[in-house]
């Protein structure tokens, strides 16, 4: 049998999660959830990050990332 939690519970798990200041060890132990319920959670919060980008925040990124590589490239070289 599967607990049900409500959207507000997961988003504040999802949040400290993201956070460098817990381990998804210590969020199942002090919020009794599994660690593969956050991470499922987690996973399923991402791709809908990922659906939600417009078309102009993944032009950027790709410059961004862009400029990343050929900063890598110039730094493989010294």
């Amino acid at each position: 049998m599967s607990k049900k939690y409500d959207n507000d519970f997961k988003q504040m798990i999802i949040a400290l999660a993201q956070s460098d200041h817990h381990t998804l060890a210590s969020i199942s132990q002090d919020y009794g959830v599994s660690t593969a319920t956050i991470s499922n959670w987690l996973a399923a919060d991402r791709t809908d990050t990922i659906q939600n980008l417009s078309p102009k925040d993944i032009l950027a990124m790709q410059h961004d990332m862009a400029e990343l590589r050929a900063d890598n490239d110039i730094l493989k070289k010294l």
